[in-house]
């Protein structure tokens, strides 16, 4: 095996929820009287911290609370990701590399408490032995809970790999001193991942090869 560690990022790596964020993205652009987007919009420029990206968008924070628009998105996706499903071959990627003894774990920007709801509401637990989630509802970033979870794995940083869908996966890998896999599948556009200089893979089962082999 490449990599005896697997550190999977959630939305829109394993959860196909793009088109649900982005739906409640427009939500709340039409209760704040801000521009709606599409979806090809939204994958070109979401970005990290998420309060960025909403500024960029036409959000003022001297205005509108942040906390108050995070508590919106957070309930309306809690209340309609049941919606969603896992991508296509994300779960039988996680099952492959559970039969061949990898360790598996989810890094989130979701907070804690909604991503445990989450990860039970696909039923794949059984695969994962940690799930890290954030304290709060605000999406800063990863990275102090990325470091948390390698001294928790005990892992040679040689041997993990984060999984993700965006640039701040690959800023977290970077920061972790760990490698990193891609899937143009997600929030961030395939044309910003292939700047980043991680592999960046069109589907699961693509992946999966990589990371076995």
């Amino acid at each position: 095996m490449k990599f005896k560690y697997i550190i999977w990022d959630w939305n829109g790596t394993l959860v196909d929820d793009v088109e649900l964020s982005v739906q409640i993205f427009n939500s709340m652009c039409a209760k704040y009287g801000i521009e709606q987007i599409s979806v090809e919009t939204y994958k070109r420029n979401f970005k990290f911290p998420v309060s960025k990206f909403y500024e960029e968008r036409g959000y003022d924070f001297t205005k509108i609370d942040f906390e108050t628009v995070g508590r919106y998105y957070v309930t309306n996706y809690d209340r309609l990701s049941r919606s969603c499903s896992l991508h296509g071959g994300a779960e039988d990627a996680m099952r492959s590399l559970k039969a061949v003894g990898c360790s598996q774990s989810i890094l989130s920007a979701y907070e804690q408490n909604y991503l445990f709801k989450a990860v039970d509401n696909f039923g794949i637990r059984k695969y994962l032995d940690n799930i890290f989630g954030l304290d709060d509802i605000v999406a800063t970033s990863k990275i102090s809970r990325g470091k948390a979870l390698m001294e928790k794995l005990g892992a040679d940083p040689s041997e993990a790999v984060m999984v993700g869908d965006t640039d701040h996966d690959k800023a977290v890998a970077d920061a972790l001193g760990i490698s990193c896999a891609l899937v143009a599948l997600g929030h961030n556009h395939a044309d910003n991942l292939a700047r980043l200089g991680a592999p960046v893979f069109a589907s699961h089962a693509e992946l999966l090869k990589f990371l076995k082999y």
